[in-house]
């Protein structure tokens, strides 16, 4: 990474950042200076029409004329709000690039023999008052060949139209406000050194946006077209979360006139993983969109009488155990209802084992194996025993675990379906809906000491 104020380049690209960042400020003031004058006219407006209009439903005509009177007081008052909203969007902009006015720079050529255009890349963009681009929008079309990493001739598609050009240069920053504390020319992703730099960072208690460093693969994510459902699979730590993130922040650009951040509900398995996340898009220059819990999702659409909790056991797996069981006597005295140590004590006092031990998850299995091992009964010797889930646990456990294996994605999908039919339709009736599973044997439920169930 080039830094010692001795390279032309550097001292180059220090003067540009100075020059855009004096640039950056102005905006600021300007936008602020609008917004107030906006606001002083619409107050002198609001006044002058209070005191001149004058409402007449004595006849047909001054009902028309009133209503006239009323609708060109809306069309000014809307003009103003239309105004501020520009102003206030610029300086939301302003916002952001004075952290970093960039952190990308490309140069390209549009034409055989032309000067190179270059652009500069930014988490938002921004022009001057002359209307020259001053920063980029990662999420622009044109900045998409940054995140292909592949020198030379390149394309891009812009209002339907493949733009082709030659890639001539592609430069990375490491910038703190006004000050260029480094850059580097790279083409190859698994040298990129500002992505190794952005994960050395140490880690805090809200997620980072990752726009300077959004690799190949999952830009292709990001920049996906919209489909109705995007699944994207991964193993922990390879920033799904984060790719999401970039997606919405995208999505909002791409659709800024018609997708409403209060029309987008971002599920998160807790609030902690909430309040994680709720900066990136800001930091970006965008609006949250909803966050909620599963709980609080689902809270409205559930019917009277219904809630959400935390439970070892989801209801409805406990409603398929009892209609499976349907018709076949149980003995309540072997129902047990608790976990882990608690089991100790209550297979302790049972009169006598049960043929076989049926759980309502894998985990839960587990546990009565262990409290069966402390009394000095054996699995499959004394009593057969079977879980729920096929954690991969089971496999791998001694004896095996057999369990009931559930087709998560059939599930996933299915509950997707269900969710989108539920919020088209809010006032659905609530369904329940069973996926196929598939018993998987193994050596807990193997007859070697007994020959038969009884």
């Amino acid at each position: 990474m080039s830094s010692a104020a001795s390279d032309p380049e550097f001292t180059a690209e220090q003067a540009h950042l100075t020059e855009t960042y004096g640039k950056l400020e102005k905006i600021g003031r300007d936008a602020v200076a609008a917004m107030e004058a906006v606001a002083a006219q619409a107050a002198e407006d609001k006044k002058s029409m209070a005191e001149e209009l004058a409402v007449n439903f004595a006849t047909w005509d001054d009902i028309l004329e009133t209503h006239a009177d009323i609708v060109a007081m809306n069309n000014i008052i809307e003009a103003h709000d239309m105004a501020n909203s520009v102003q206030a969007e610029r300086l939301r902009a302003v916002e952001v690039l004075l952290r970093e006015p960039y952190f990308a720079k490309i140069a390209l050529r549009f034409k055989e023999g032309a000067p190179a255009k270059e652009l500069y890349i930014g988490s938002a963009g921004i022009s001057d008052e002359n209307y020259r681009r001053l920063v980029v929008d990662w999420r622009s079309p044109v900045a998409e060949v940054y995140y292909n990493q592949a020198m030379g001739p390149t394309s891009y598609v812009a209002d339907g139209r493949v733009i082709h050009a030659d890639l001539l240069l592609r430069r990375q920053f490491e910038i703190d406000r006004d000050q260029l504390l480094g850059y580097f020319d790279s083409d190859v992703a698994i040298e990129d050194k500002l992505l190794l730099a952005s994960l050395s960072r140490g880690r805090s208690a809200h997620m980072q946006a990752i726009t300077a460093t959004i690799q190949k693969e999952q830009n292709i994510v990001v920049r996906h077209a919209d489909v109705p459902v995007l699944q994207v699979a991964g193993v922990a730590g390879s920033g799904k979360t984060s790719v999401l993130m970039q997606r919405i922040a995208y999505l909002f650009y791409q659709h800024r006139g018609t997708l409403d951040p209060a029309q987008v509900f971002l599920i998160s398995p807790n609030p902690v993983f909430g309040r994680y996340i709720d900066r990136v898009l800001p930091d970006l220059g965008e609006r949250n969109p909803e966050i909620l819990t599963w709980a609080e999702f689902l809270a409205p659409l559930l019917p009277a009488g219904r809630g959400a909790g935390e439970g070892n056991v989801s209801y409805e797996r406990l409603r398929a155990i009892d209609a499976a069981l349907a018709g076949v006597p149980v003995d309540e005295r072997f129902c047990l209802k608790v976990t882990g140590p608690d089991l100790d004590a209550p297979l302790a006092v049972l009169p006598e084992l049960p043929d076989l031990f049926l759980c309502a998850n894998d985990f839960i299995a587990m546990d009565t194996m262990q409290s069966l091992r402390k009394l000095g009964k054996s699995v499959p010797g004394d009593v057969l025993l079977c879980g729920f889930d096929d954690a991969p646990e089971s496999r791998i456990m001694t004896p095996a675990l057999t369990t009931v294996h559930i087709h998560t994605q059939i599930m996933a999908f299915t509950a997707l379906h269900l969710l989108l039919s539920r919020m088209k339709e809010p006032y659905l009736d609530y369904r329940t809906v069973y996926t196929a599973t598939e018993l998987i044997c193994r050596d807990s439920t193997k007859l070697t000491v007994k020959e038969e169930v009884k």
